[in-house]
């Protein structure tokens, strides 16, 4: 193949780093489909191509790679237990002033 020939469809997706449906996508992401198209529905970087009668669903490896760690560290951001953020700055702060809840 010479340099100006244009790459087959499955080698520009290699090459882009794209994954191509459901399975794809919960391969990588080692989750099942069900999962991803849960994560889909808030916001995860899940594209589709509608086309007449069914659509095509494909996600980037580098999009879904920033989006994992950016979830990753909103989760490790929260409080455990259920805390809501701040509740426990706030608990302290109402028992030092001899308030209690």
């Amino acid at each position: 193949m010479s340099h100006n020939e244009p790459l087959p469809p499955s080698s520009w997706r290699i090459a882009a780093g794209q994954l191509s449906g459901l399975l794809e996508i919960a391969a990588y992401l080692e989750r099942e489909v069900r999962t991803v198209q849960k994560w889909e529905k808030r916001k995860a970087p899940v594209h589709r191509q509608i086309h007449e009668k069914l659509g095509t669903v494909y996600a980037f490896k580098s999009e879904i790679d920033a989006w994992w760690r950016e979830r990753s560290a909103k989760l490790a951001s929260k409080p455990e237990n259920g805390e809501i953020a701040g509740a426990a700055h706030c608990r302290m702060a109402c028992k030092d002033a001899g308030n209690t809840r």
